[in-house]
């Protein structure tokens, strides 16, 4: 185990992801084929691992440090928007969550108990008061288990949610994203298929189902790995990497959804 600080910089924005998106759109992690943790939505929430293990969460310039400790083989899930950062990482059997209401300078904590190790989690809030979290414990073989917890007090506590998940899909996490307390979406590393794994939930978490998208001709021969979506202003965005059999991306396409996952359509100018 290893002592990290977390360091936060608020105030003012290091650089914008090319007008695509604002700056007021929360962030949206997800995992790539190779373990990498990315944020495609703002350039201006980057987390990396510097010298003397501190864990850089940029939002701007100015530094605060929170301390946690941090076991050696997990990544720490982070959220960020203009109204609440979260963190939520394990230690000693326990799944610990921070939650802050005025850019890192207090912090609200929360502790839950962890079955095995947690070698990733995703943290993100759907309002002022209700969030998700989901643990994920590596099983071996490409496969991970996952818990669901909800609050609805803004993070002061969290209850398991019982699910299908792991009964449905217990393969690599590599996105999450709830558009409401009702609506959510995971999805999974490719399995040799271009159409990307990806479930929705309509009745916050309880059960699971597939989510099909029509996969563009020119992509019908690559491999598919859906990224975080965001919800924002009544329009999901849903983003999947198309990369070929070496993992090299070779486009990222946007599929748009203006009935809460009914239906996703990609622009066309896309």
């Amino acid at each position: 185990m290893k002592r990290i600080c977390i360091a936060i910089f608020c105030l003012i924005p290091l650089f914008l992801c090319a007008c695509r998106q604002q700056s007021s759109q929360p962030t949206a992690y997800s995992r790539l084929m190779n373990g990498q943790i990315i944020n495609w939505t703002e350039q201006e929430y980057p987390f990396s691992f510097g010298e003397n293990g501190t864990l850089f969460y940029s939002l701007g310039q100015m530094e605060r440090q929170v301390p946690v400790e941090l076991e050696e083989s997990s990544v720490p899930g982070l959220y960020a928007s203009d109204q609440i950062l979260a963190v939520s990482y394990p230690s000693n059997d326990r799944l610990n969550v921070l939650t802050s209401r005025d850019n890192g300078k207090t912090w609200q904590e929360a502790s839950l108990p962890l079955e095995g190790n947690a070698s990733w989690s995703c943290i993100g809030f759907t309002s002022e008061s209700n969030g998700w979290l989901i643990s994920c414990s590596f099983a071996g073989m490409g496969r991970e288990t996952h818990i669901l917890y909800k609050t609805t007090d803004g993070g002061q506590s969290w209850s398991p949610v019982e699910s299908d998940l792991n009964d449905v899909c217990a393969r690599m996490l590599s996105c999450a994203g709830f558009l409401n307390d009702e609506v959510g979406f995971l999805g999974f590393r490719y399995e040799n298929d271009p159409m990307p794994t990806l479930f929705m939930t309509r009745n916050g978490g309880e059960n699971w189902s597939p989510l099909t998208l029509e996969i563009p001709e020119e992509y019908a021969d690559c491999n598919a790995t859906a990224l975080s979506p965001i919800y924002e202003n009544g329009q999901c965005i849903l983003p999947v990497d198309f990369s070929n059999s070496e993992g090299t991306v070779a486009e990222t396409v946007y599929y748009i959804s203006t009935d809460l996952g009914e239906s996703f359509t990609i622009p066309s100018n896309a």
